[in-house]
């Protein structure tokens, strides 16, 4: 029993075991990305009725995308019928495509005019560059491949054969015996040995060596082929600028936020300033004819304000919160927006009036004081 659960897990180990035969091949590189378009600066154009001719177009991509290099074969693929089983070496992967490069992004241009007539003199070109081709992926290498995907080889061992044997032999069994009788009126006594055969018999345990042998299969799986290369993709195109129209020479100054802390609000009235812009479709027709352009632009409409002051009614000494911030940005409806961030506790009321904000603090708490 012993020895057939030691050839058991032989067979189930030269079942499972396997070596690689040959050597894989070196996996082949990536392309380099190719480089990316040069996007245009943003540029400030006074519509003065003379002709002008600008190029705010983004730079086209460079079309120097590299393809990848092949995946090598599989070598030394010389296949031995072992006691093992075989797998062939993989062939090495073939290199990626580098991707292609991405335009560039067309300058945003801002027009002042005083005659709106005096845009058709302008020709202008903001579009996006080009982008350029990705690289070709590479094919990747061979494998190497079984000669022969099964074959046998016997494997013989020595094996104590063991049996129980009856031996029986005859045995003399011997005994002495005492013979009495009355003479003359004595007890006379006498002794005399008697011999009877007997059969003995015992079980003899026999052992001899025994040659076993048995044929066990083995088999070859091919290595795989190197995985082809991905193709590089495709830069994409840079994004076409926008274009502004201001009537008159220059625009008023903005200014959407502002942060200070308390100590410098206090008796200071803050000015938030906000342009704002009405979009609106026609430009091709108001540039010249061949003007490379989006249909849609922006025009300044106006400026809005709103102005902010700050009150301490709080009975402390203000110095005492000093590390108080607060600040000031226009909110998406129009109107000033207002964040303190401090340490302690303050009781604020803010009031409102038209495009004026007034900002009380009512009161103040230290925090360690609470």
């Amino acid at each position: 029993m012993r020895h057939l659960l030691l050839i058991s897990v032989l067979l189930i180990s030269s079942a499972i075991y396997a070596r690689q035969f040959g050597f894989s091949g070196r996996h082949g590189s990536d392309g380099r990305d190719a480089s990316n378009g040069a996007s245009a600066s943003d540029a400030f154009i006074y519509a003065d009725g003379s002709r002008k001719v600008l190029d705010l177009s983004g730079g086209d991509a460079g079309d120097n995308a590299q393809d990848g290099s092949y995946g090598e074969d599989a070598y030394s693929c010389y296949q031995s019928l072992e006691n093992y089983n075989l797998y062939g070496a993989d062939g090495g992967q073939g290199g990626d495509g580098g991707d292609g490069g991405r335009g560039g992004n067309g300058a945003d241009a801002t027009i002042a005019y005083q005659d709106i007539s005096d845009l058709s003199n302008i020709t202008l070109y903001n579009q996006g560059g080009r982008g350029s081709a990705g690289g070709y992926g590479a094919e990747g290498g061979r494998a190497c491949y079984c000669q022969r995907y099964q074959w046998r080889k016997r494997y013989c061992w020595w094996e104590n054969q063991c049996r129980n044997q009856r031996v029986c032999e005859k045995k003399n069994e011997c005994r002495d015996v005492t013979d009495c009788k009355i003479v003359n009126g004595r007890r006379k006594c006498t002794r005399r040995r008697v011999c009877q055969p007997r059969t003995v018999c015992r079980d003899v345990r026999k052992c001899d060596k025994v040659r076993r042998c048995e044929d066990r299969l083995y088999t070859c799986r091919d290595g795989y082929n190197g995985r082809a290369g991905r193709d590089g993709s495709r830069g994409s195109s840079g994004s076409r600028g926008s274009v502004k129209l201001i009537k008159g020479k220059t625009l008023p100054s903005q200014n959407t936020s502002e942060t200070l802390n308390l100590l410098q609000f206090l008796d200071r009235k803050v000015v938030l300033s906000k342009h704002i812009w009405s979009t609106k479709s026609g430009l091709r027709s108001l540039l010249a004819p061949g003007s490379n352009v989006g249909d849609q632009y922006t025009e300044y409409v106006d400026t809005i304000y709103n102005t902010v002051t700050i009150e301490w009614a709080a009975g402390r000494n203000v110095e005492e919160f000093n590390d108080t911030m607060i600040d000031l940005s226009f909110s998406p409806s129009g109107q000033a927006g207002v964040k303190i961030r401090s340490n302690d506790l303050l009781k604020t009321k803010i009031e409102r009036r038209d495009n004026h904000v007034h900002i009380i603090i009512e009161d103040a708490y230290k925090l360690s004081e609470i």
